[in-house]
């Protein structure tokens, strides 16, 4: 089977250096994510499955996919729903930290040795699924409350899932835009935490940066 390659002309442009340069600062961080992740109780590593016949019609040795159906549980089942519940634990470490001096171990977290601290913080997201039941796991494992916003078209299977993770779930009428959009006022007035990986524009602030390095 042959194949063309085309070269990306912008690749080395120092614009593109530039752009992938912050990028690569964003996600620096990244190691601790995967080192914290794996001390939760649910972790157990994802397996690679094999595609033969995909390899064959490709005309490639091997093609490996990873399978992350079990992620976590049933309720999980995506890597999506990582990043959520560790910036979970990166807000609640830095809060304890704030109120007492001492910054806590995850495991001091986990025990809710800090739970006259972490039981006052709420943490929000507008959320049709993986991030909403990231979020409310996250908020479960190291005590804190839990808001998620879902518009129109999350079903009620969707949200009872996320409620049997402890979270209050509030339905917003309209598209995802809506939800969003409450999720951040609410945040704004009650002094909440809104945990979002979509908002570009604040890229450079610390919970997406937490989200996307886990």
């Amino acid at each position: 089977m042959a194949f063309i390659h085309h070269s990306n002309a912008s690749r080395f442009s120092i614009q593109a250096q530039t752009e992938a340069a912050v990028c690569m600062k964003n996600l620096s961080n990244w190691t601790p994510a995967v080192a914290e992740i794996r001390t939760w109780p649910e972790y157990t590593p994802q397996p690679l499955r094999t595609l033969p016949g995909l390899a064959q019609k490709l005309g490639v040795n091997q093609v490996f996919v990873k399978d992350e159906s079990k992620r976590f549980g049933a309720y999980f089942g995506s890597f999506k729903a990582i990043g959520a519940p560790y910036a979970v634990y990166k807000i609640l470490a830095d809060e304890s930290y704030t109120k007492t001096g001492v910054r806590p171990s995850p495991v001091e977290l986990r025990t809710f040795k800090y739970r006259d601290i972490t039981k006052s913080v709420t943490v929000c997201v507008a959320s049709d699924g993986d991030q909403g039941r990231g979020l409310a796991y996250g908020a479960q494992l190291f005590g804190c409350r839990c808001a998620v916003y879902i518009h129109s078209h999350v079903s009620e299977g969707r949200a009872d899932i996320t409620k049997e993770l402890g979270a209050v779930v509030i339905r917003v009428y309209g598209e995802y835009k809506a939800s969003v959009s409450r999720a951040k006022e609410d945040a704004r007035m009650n002094n909440w935490f809104f945990v979002s990986s979509t908002s570009w524009p604040d890229f450079d602030n610390d919970i997406p940066q937490h989200v996307m390095n886990a």
